[in-house]
Parts: C-alpha cells; sequence; structure tokens
C-alpha cells in the first residue's frame, strides 16, 4: 500500500507539472493570437466554472470514495450516475440557451458573450462524463489514466491554439472564442478515449449495465 501511494503521487506530481507547463504556453499563445477576444473569453469563464461545478455535484469525488471502499462494483457505481449526469446537463443547457441573453447583458454588460455563453453549455456533459471515470480510476488508485489524459488533452488545446485558432479569426473574433470553445468538445473526448483504453479487460458493457442502481445513486448523493 506504502509503494502504491507513492508511485501514485509521483505519477500525479510529473503528471500535473507538465500539464501545468502545457497550460502556461497554451494561455501564452492564446493570449497573443486571440487578442481582443481575451476580454469576452475572460468574461465568461467565472459563469463556467460554475456551470461546470453545478453539473459535476461532486460525483467524482463520490464515486471514488465508494469505489475505494470496495462496497460496491465499480461498474455499477459509474452507470448508476450516467442517467444521472445527462439529464442534469440537458436541463443545464436548456437553462444555459434561454438565459444566455440575460447573463449576458444584464449580468456580464457584454452582448457579445450571448454566444459564446451558448457554446460553453454544450461542452459540460462531456467533462460530466470525464469526470466521472475519472472518479472510477481514483477510486481504484490508477493515476496514470488522469495524468495521460490531461496530457494529451493539453497537447491536443496547443493544436488548437497554434493552428486552428488563427484561422477563426477570419471569420470574426466571436467565432473564433466560441469555436476554440467549441473544440473543447474533442479535447474532452480524447481524454474520455484515453480513460476507456485504460479500463480492464474484463470491463465489458453491457445493456443491462445502463440501468440506474437507486441503492448506487443514493450512496452516492
Amino acid at each position: 500500500m506504502k509503494n502504491k501511494f507513492i508511485k501514485s503521487t509521483l505519477i500525479l506530481l510529473i503528471g500535473g507539472i507538465i500539464t501545468k507547463i502545457l497550460s502556461f504556453i497554451i494561455k501564452i499563445y492564446f493570449t497573443r493570437v486571440i487578442g481582443d477576444g481575451i476580454n469576452i473569453y475572460s468574461l465568461i469563464m467565472p459563469t463556467y466554472s460554475l456551470l461546470v461545478t453545478i453539473t459535476q455535484l461532486g460525483f467524482p469525488i463520490a464515486i471514488s470514495n465508494i469505489i475505494a471502499k470496495g462496497e460496491k462494483s465499480g461498474k455499477n457505481v459509474m452507470f448508476s450516475i450516467v442517467p444521472i449526469s445527462i439529464i442534469l446537463n440537458i436541463i443545464l443547457i436548456i437553462t444555459v440557451a434561454l438565459s444566455a441573453k440575460y447573463l449576458a447583458v444584464n449580468l456580464l454588460h457584454e452582448k457579445d458573450a450571448y454566444y459564446p455563453i451558448i457554446a460553453m453549455s454544450f461542452v459540460l456533459p462531456f467533462i460530466s462524463l470525464s469526470s466521472i471515470i475519472r472518479g472510477y480510476f481514483f477510486g481504484k488508485q490508477q493515476m496514470m489514466p488522469h495524468s495521460i489524459s490531461n496530457i494529451i488533452e493539453q497537447l491536443f488545446k496547443l493544436f488548437i491554439v497554434i493552428v486552428i485558432l488563427p484561422h477563426l479569426l477570419k471569420y470574426g473574433t466571436i467565432v473564433a472564442v466560441c469555436g476554440y470553445i467549441l473544440i473543447s468538445i474533442l479535447s474532452e473526448t480524447i481524454s474520455i478515449i484515453v480513460f476507456l483504453l485504460y479500463l480492464p479487460k474484463g470491463f465489458v458493457i453491457k445493456k443491462a449495465d445502463i440501468k440506474p442502481d437507486f441503492g448506487t445513486i443514493k450512496d452516492v448523493l
């Protein structure tokens, strides 16, 4: 257990350092490339962070805690939470779409933030699914998938900023900001794929698994 803890800590430390360095480089390039669009992007980020917190509802921590205790099957825990997460995200997307204009004009006092706010709502389901799977691996004390997925995700974002973002700017700053946000769907999808590749060989997804276990849901909530 001691060796496993040390190994997990080292993996998280090294992965965290690489991720932070890549994130730092991305922020520098993004600020230089996007120009005035950084004001709109920075303006909507607090709202984005709030929505991510709401859509997760502490599920990753709860899932990792239940799996770590070994009281329930990791597969049952994951697939019991997915339907709730999907419903919650649908509600959030509809809510954000209906209130985006009010948020942009009355709260943020920036009408150009309207479309970026709507764009960020579509990223939430992918972040939620990624977080649920991440919680599974944390519960199993497997830190390599988390570190690898974060590094690959950051590398993909760096590619977006350097190669794709300049082309999006040709169509306007708002299009570039929305495009950058929506392309995050691809980076989150890549992260999910990496997680799925690290699932145990015996972790076979069956039709019967996509049914909520209300006992497990109660434990997570």
